[in-house]
């Protein structure tokens, strides 16, 4: 009875992060906003969420995939939270990206793990947030937007992430490091700023309305080739 009723917790923690992406793939009402509707009917762009749980395909074929991680080399680990791990790998061909993955030693990770028991379900539960994270570089393309290469989506018996581990696959970039920013000619400093100027105006009228940046620190940007990037 214990572990039925963990299941069913386990379940409903699922449908909420399910359910908290559907705004994210709402079609655009007539202004330009997104639409209010949230049934099964209402217009979801199925195409962007298979691509996201089950690989970009045919559709995007530029797009990096499971295939892509065989035989990688991970460099570095970049940085690690709660849920995300990010490392800096070089693929096959030698082509720099940086990988973020579900972190396994996170304290998400960890307290699913605690309460579920169940190591594929909660691996599952906080790839959402990766998943969420892909919807929103799709939606909100853009110069100053770090780039979307691709992602394995972690299916069973997919080359390149061991056990079903999800991944997404990014340009890679150098983490602002404000010491160097500030002995750097005043020329690149002020592209940084007219960098981020644009990226807030971008984000003030987004695809997605007014979308804000909760954690605003310079360790949520990079640069690649001197331009600022948002992670």
């Amino acid at each position: 009875q214990e572990l039925a009723s963990l299941r069913r917790a386990l379940i409903y923690q699922l449908n909420q992060r399910r359910r908290e992406m559907i705004p994210l793939l709402l079609p655009e009402d007539d202004d330009g906003g997104r639409s209010s509707q949230l049934d099964p009917d209402s217009g979801l762009d199925y195409n962007l969420w298979n691509e996201v749980t089950l690989g970009f395909g045919k559709a995007h074929p530029d797009r990096m995939g499971c295939d892509s991680l065989v035989d990688m080399q991970a460099v570095e680990v970049l940085g690690s939270g709660y849920t995300k791990l990010v490392v800096r790998a070089n693929l096959a061909g030698g082509q720099p990206v940086a990988l973020k993955l579900v972190n396994e030693q996170g304290i998400d990770m960890s307290k699913c793990l605690e309460d579920f028991k169940d190591p594929r379900a909660c691996r599952e539960l906080v790839s959402y947030k990766l998943q969420k994270e892909m919807i929103l570089m799709e939606r909100l393309r853009h110069p100053n937007v770090i780039k979307l290469k691709g992602h394995c989506a972690g299916v069973q018996g997919g080359g390149g992430v061991e056990g079903g581990r999800a991944a997404v696959i990014l340009e890679q970039g150098n983490p602002l490091q404000m010491i160097q920013l500030l002995q750097s000619p005043w020329e690149d400093r002020f592209r940084v700023c007219l960098d981020l100027v644009r990226l807030l105006h971008f984000l003030s009228r987004s695809p997605l309305g007014s979308v804000a940046l909760l954690d605003f620190q310079p360790r949520q940007f990079v640069t690649v080739s001197g331009q600022l990037k948002l992670t």
